[in-house]
């Protein structure tokens, strides 16, 4: 099997696609505060994003009904976004009926509407939680270095090492690496197959080969689909 990641397109029919804003979402302080959820919790209820609207660039840049471009897949612009803080996506309904025919690593979907050209569209705010792939990563073949996030050598001395969890790996970025680190080799348990979903820290939203098929067969917008930077071995094939 192989995986792809998806990245965020930025236009759609040369239109750019716009971002979503909270300013109109009913008691939106429940659902943007960082105490109510995180990248390794849910939502504390089942809230309702009521309701999101297209804003061209976020806060003090104005807001048009008309001219901005709605796509499967949104992001957050503005008032106020729950950003990295809670790991959540707006997406359409159909992109939520296509991710839900496959087995999806620990992640919930949350009701939501979008305000646009004078019509309310059902949407849905997608949210994974971040640390849940951890469990996956065969610490026994996998190795680890200290490049950054975009993969580039810093200016301490190239190093590769092997840890045996994720706690001692950050323990020792912490102290040598200057909290950088990245993948040398990623090697992960043959249970990482059944789903075809993950998010991982660098490889981002991990998708299976059949699952990026399906979303190219509905024609889905706003994503594209690129090779990992690096190869993902199976413990049971490497």
């Amino acid at each position: 099997m192989k995986y792809y990641k998806i990245e965020r397109k930025t236009t759609l029919n040369d239109q750019v696609i716009s971002g979503l804003n909270g300013i109109h979402v009913k008691d939106r302080e429940l659902f943007f505060s960082k105490g109510k959820s995180g990248p390794d919790k849910f939502y504390d209820n089942d809230y309702e994003f009521d309701y999101l609207i297209p804003s061209a660039f976020g806060d003090g840049f104005g807001i048009d009904d008309e001219k901005p471009t709605l796509a499967d897949w949104q992001t957050w612009w503005g008032s106020h976004t729950p950003g990295v803080e809670s790991m959540s996506i707006p997406i359409s309904k159909r992109f939520k009926e296509c991710l839900e025919k496959f087995n999806l690593s620990s992640c919930r979907f949350y009701k939501a509407k979008v305000l646009h050209k004078k019509k309310l569209h059902p949407y849905f705010v997608w949210q994974m939680l971040m640390g849940t792939y951890e469990k996956f990563i065969d610490f026994e073949k996998s190795t680890f270095n200290n490049y950054n996030f975009r993969r580039d050598k810093t200016k301490t001395p190239f190093e590769v090492k092997q840890f045996k969890s994720i706690k001692e790996l950050e323990e020792y970025a912490d102290q040598y690496w200057g909290y950088l680190w990245n993948y040398e080799k990623l090697v992960v348990k043959p249970s990482f197959k059944e789903f075809d979903y993950h998010f991982m820290m660098f490889f981002n939203h991990v998708i299976s080969e059949r699952l990026k098929n399906e979303m190219e067969k509905q024609q889905l917008t706003g994503v594209e689909f690129k090779e990992q930077p690096i190869p993902l071995y199976f413990s049971d094939e490497s």
